[in-house]
Parts: C-alpha cells; structure tokens; sequence
C-alpha cells in the first residue's frame, strides 16, 4: 500500500487530496497544526480513515520523524498561512510557514529518502502586478504581498533542490478554487454567508473591499502525483459576480454591498488568471507540475 504524507490536511484541498488518495487505496497521513474544533470538523467524515498528527512545518525533527516513521513515497505540502491580507500583520510568521517550511520538508526527505515524491502547492499570487495578463510559464514573478514573496521562495527553493540534488520535486501554480469547503473568510463564502445573513435578518450590509479586483475561478481534480486545475471558467469581478448571482441578486440589491477601503488589499494586483493554452490543457487531462 502507497502512503502519502499531506501538510494542512484539514484545509479545504487537504479535505479533497484526502479523500482522492483514500480513494486510490493510499494511506494518508496527515499534518495539522491546529487544534482548532471548527477546522478540525471539516474533515470528521475522513478522520477514521487517515492518521492524523498534530504539528507544525516549522518543526524539523517531527518531520523527520514522520518521514522515517511512516516511510511515505509522496509528500503533498498544502500548509500555509493562507490568507493573504493578513500575512502584512503577520510577516515572519508568513516566511517562516510558506518559505522556510518548504526548505525544512525539501531537507527531511533529501536526508531520509531523496527517492520521496515531493508536490509544492504554489500561488499565483507569485506573479503579484503581472507583466502580462494571462499569465504563463515563463511569466516573471513580481509578488506584492508577504504571502506572494513567501510562495515565490518556496516555488524556487522546490526548483533548487530538485536540480541540486535530483530530487522528485514539483510545484503546481494554484489560482482561486472553490468548494463548499472554502473557510468563511475567503471572499466567495463571505459573500454567500453575508447574502444568507441579510435574508435571516442577522445582518443589515455586506462588507467587501475592492470590488474591481478580477480571478480566475476554477473547480478542481485532484490527481495522484499532482494537483491539477480543471474547468477554468471566466474571470469575474467581484460586483459581477454579486450581480450574475441568483440569491446575491435578491438580498443585494438595495445597495447593501458596502464598500471598505481598509478591506483592500494593499497594493492588489488588478487581474490574475491562466492563459487559454493552459485552460484548454488543463480542461482536457492531467498535467504535470512545473
């Protein structure tokens, strides 16, 4: 039997990873570093049927030990301090988890097992104020956020070891995806839930930042040996899609969408999404990281 370690296993990707690999008959064991009941209930439905362990990537030798312990032939790392406006207040803690976390797995498996599989979750958020629009493979990196600088290390420290040292080490450029998983404070679920709240009487205003900004939104297949975007669909606005959305339409449209600056983020790249070469790829099988 295949064994698979994943990094943020009860994140949203975790989630689905999990339960694919489960699916191909993997052992999964997976890292959490929260203790946290409300992200932990999220994988409830798979808990009886991977190991889980309590850690952090920050910590070098419960990597090790995890390596030598549970002798796994691929390693997914999908932790990260994900939220990218908060990675301004919070930018070492950023760093230390999406930059020099990737360094310590890449160092675990070069001194456990170099033959390990190794998949790097990614972020457009690497190209930051793109030159280009779409963006490609060979688009520069020009991230503008903690976060983004954070991701562009771990992108080229994945690449570096793979030459260096011949490692099994991709990274996939992950844009926005969704699911019914997707945490409360990403822009899709709070839009749902703020929609929700207004109708119950909860709330009386929906509060976004800028409301121009445009994503890709994508559904996603998770293949074994990668995580690959399929199904790319149009790049939206955010008004748009308040607008084009049914039960949107109906609680919002009295102007209960406020606008706050503060929301923003600082210094937020106008467009990020794939170019259509990839979308037509990506929409007809699997591909390979970069």
């Amino acid at each position: 039997m295949k064994t698979a370690l994943i990094t943020g296993v009860a994140g949203q990707d975790g989630l689905l990873l999990s339960k694919f690999l489960l699916s191909k008959g993997y052992r999964v064991v997976g890292l959490e570093r929260s203790g946290n009941a409300a992200i932990l209930d999220r994988i409830r439905d798979i808990l009886d049927q991977i190991i889980l362990v309590r850690g952090s990537i920050q910590d070098q030798s419960l990597l090790v030990r995890l390596l030598e312990e549970y002798d796994p032939c691929e390693v997914y790392n999908l932790a990260a301090h994900s939220f990218v406006p908060s990675s301004w207040g919070q930018a070492i803690l950023t760093g230390e988890i999406n930059a020099l976390g990737v360094t310590r797995i890449l160092e675990a498996i070069r001194s456990v097992n170099p033959k390990i599989r190794f998949y790097q979750a990614s972020s457009s958020e690497v190209f930051g104020n793109a030159v280009e629009t779409p963006q490609n493979e060979n688009t520069p990196f020009r991230p503008r956020s903690p976060y983004g600088v954070a991701k562009a290390y771990g992108h080229s420290i994945t690449v570096n070891y793979r030459e260096m040292f011949g490692l099994y080490a991709v990274s996939g450029i992950l844009y926005n995806h969704e699911s019914p998983f997707r945490g409360p404070e990403f822009v899709t679920r709070k839009i749902s839930l703020g929609a929700v709240n207004i109708k119950l009487g909860k709330a009386r205003e929906l509060r976004l930042g800028n409301l121009e900004a445009r994503r890709d939104g994508v559904c996603r297949r998770l293949c074994s040996g990668n995580v690959a975007h399929v199904a790319a669909i149009k790049s939206r606005r955010l008004c748009d899609w308040n607008r084009r959305n049914p039960f949107g339409q109906r609680v919002l449209r009295d102007r209960l969408c406020a606008v706050r600056t503060r929301l923003s983020r600082v210094r937020d790249r106008r467009s990020t999404f794939l170019s259509s070469k990839r979308r037509y790829a990506l929409g007809s099988r699997c591909e390979q990281g970069t």
